[in-house]
């Protein structure tokens, strides 16, 4: 009777045809997700605000990295796949609770570009979960830092600030007078800094109109100088107007530059007799 009952066991499971590998992908599920890339800022107050957009191209992103993490944020599952729309489905991923999906866009060239992550989710036997949108974001926007001054000591304040971080940065100045020697001065390398002038309401509003946003020498020496001595700078300034008190022996300039830069100067006046720009590489 015992080896009747085993007989007719191993029988049934032939008949249903289960194997190994029938229950390894029993334990497997689908995740269905969609993606929003931030791909645009605007200015306001200070801050930046970002629309999104769910075009690959548009987003300059490539190709999509993707990891699930278990709780103890091991690695089950892991996929480099080409963009090619915001919807995204990953199959065969192991079921279980509590898991972490982590995403990177990346572009033409392999560089990560953005970083998402979405938690809690639930990878069903055999079922596809739509775990909904994700938002990755976009580390050149995130790494970017905005400055609102309205006087002469939140300008040198937020110029010492910037040359120490490890982000590019954006100065917007109030209208009114800035009187000093400003200086930057940085050893971090490949940076952007921008430099804006017409702002109102704690830069909440913009005109352009140099006369209105003054950088004026205390002294007679530089207005603004900037020093790189490691790496390269890009720097804009716009909608300011310089003005010195330097004579010709004191040598001095409304803007001075010294280091490996790239300046773009737009919708600017410098008022000075002498030396109005003075770049040593």
């Amino acid at each position: 009777m015992k080896y009747s009952i085993f007989f007719i066991l191993i029988f049934i499971l032939a008949f249903l045809g289960c194997s190994k590998e029938d229950v390894i992908i029993s334990n497997l599920g689908t995740i269905q997700f969609k993606i929003k890339w931030q791909i645009d800022i605007s200015e306001g107050g200070g801050k930046l605000t970002s629309a999104y957009h769910d075009d690959c191209k548009s987003a300059g992103v490539s190709s999509i990295y993707v990891q699930l993490l278990e709780y103890d944020n091991s690695v089950l599952f892991e996929k480099l796949f080409p963009c090619s729309s915001f919807l995204e489905v990953i199959e065969n991923i192991p079921n279980g609770q509590n898991r972490k999906l982590m995403i990177e866009g990346k572009d033409a060239s392999g560089k990560t570009i953005y970083k998402g992550e979405k938690n809690n989710i639930a990878v069903l036997s055999g079922k596809e979960l739509n775990i909904g949108e994700i938002i990755p974001e976009n580390l050149k926007i995130t790494m970017k830092e905005v400055f609102c001054v309205a006087t002469s000591n939140e300008l040198q304040d937020a110029l010492d600030k910037a040359s120490k971080n490890t982000k590019d940065n954006e100065i917007l100045l109030n209208i009114g007078k800035y009187e000093g020697n400003f200086s930057y001065n940085s050893d971090i390398e490949d940076k952007i800094l921008s430099i804006k002038g017409g702002y109102i309401d704690n830069c909440s509003k913009r005109g352009i109109n140099p006369s209105k946003t003054t950088l004026i020498s205390k002294n007679k020496k530089d207005v603004f100088s900037v020093t790189i001595n490691k790496g390269k700078l890009y720097i804009h300034i716009d909608n300011l107007a310089f003005q010195n008190k330097i004579s010709y022996e004191s040598k001095g300039s409304s803007l001075n530059f010294n280091g490996d830069l790239k300046a773009t100067i737009s919708n600017t006046t410098i008022n000075d007799k002498y030396c109005s720009i003075n770049y040593d590489k």
